[in-house]
């Protein structure tokens, strides 16, 4: 009986007894796998593995690191896209997310800052400065007082 065609990729059995495994990339580039598999079934669950990267969108292709993105970039983002409950969420959040990011988060991540100021907990024991001022509160109204 003959084995059914993949849909997705190929394996071949090596002369080692070892099996092999590539596919092609959505840039339509063949890429092997970086390592032989005694079983084949492990050949498969890789080439699998690959197919649902290359499905759901988290595939990256091989040798080719991904860029390096800010903590104020990352924010900008996630504030503009956040959902809650499948909905946007509303201006008067989103306004206050903003003015907890510019005054308490986004001066700490301040390329460069961030790394010294761990390394000097690790190493020295002693913590960074907190910033100074007001607590941060958990609504405008708790902080500010009703309007």
């Amino acid at each position: 009986m003959a084995r059914d065609k993949r849909l997705f990729g190929n394996i071949r059995r090596l002369p080692s007894g070892r099996y092999q495994c590539r596919f092609t990339d959505p840039d339509g580039r063949y890429v092997t796998a970086p390592h032989t598999f005694a079983a084949r079934i492990d050949a498969e669950a890789w080439l699998a593995d690959r197919r649902r990267e290359i499905d759901t969108g988290l595939y990256s292709t091989p040798g080719v690191k991904p860029s390096k993105i800010t903590f104020g970039d990352y924010a900008a983002t996630w504030l503009a896209n956040r959902h809650v409950a499948g909905r946007p969420i509303k201006a008067r959040t989103r306004d206050h997310y903003r003015a907890i990011l510019d005054a308490h988060l986004l001066p700490e991540f301040v390329p460069g800052r961030w790394r010294q100021s761990r390394r000097r907990t690790f190493v020295t024991g002693t913590p960074p400065p907190w910033p100074t001022g007001p607590p941060c509160a958990p609504t405008p109204t708790a902080c500010c007082g009703p309007s």
